[in-house]
């Protein structure tokens, strides 16, 4: 779109596979979702010369991530988008990022747009009705 290149770069947390010694593992046991995302503009180094400079170096991110109730005063505990229900949302940003209140009051304004905008809705999801059911029962 608009001539800019960009690429994706998805990583997720991994422990150790000794789950008893390994602090990470513990915690992503307990851990709804451990992939995060950038998308990163190569639009002046192209997509060969990006793979070149990026593969096998090493990179520093900072993922900030908020409950639900943490974003909305304790009021709601869930969101959905009519597929997924969500406990929490987070924010990953490239390099050592430490203003929390900037990245909190970021996924606040995040939070209310997507409810605005109708992506997002409080609470559980509605369950859906199961129409074949339905027919079976009225052809009994």
């Amino acid at each position: 779109e608009h001539g800019v290149t960009r690429a994706r770069l998805k990583w997720s947390f991994v422990g150790s596979s000794e789950p008893t010694d390994d602090l990470t593992t513990q915690l992503l046991n307990r851990v709804g979702n451990n992939s995060f995302s950038v998308i990163i503009d190569i639009t002046d180094i192209g997509l060969q010369a990006a793979q070149a400079a990026f593969v096998g170096k090493t990179a520093h991110f900072t993922v900030f991530q908020f409950t639900i109730g943490e974003l909305t005063d304790g009021k709601y505990s869930l969101v959905n988008n009519g597929e997924s229900e969500y406990a929490s949302l987070s924010s990953s940003h490239i390099g050592d990022v430490n203003d929390t209140s900037a990245s909190f009051d970021s996924l606040q304004k995040r939070l209310s747009k997507d409810i605005d905008e109708g992506k997002l809705f409080f609470g559980k999801m509605k369950k859906k009705k199961n129409i074949l059911t339905k027919w079976r029962l009225m052809l009994k």
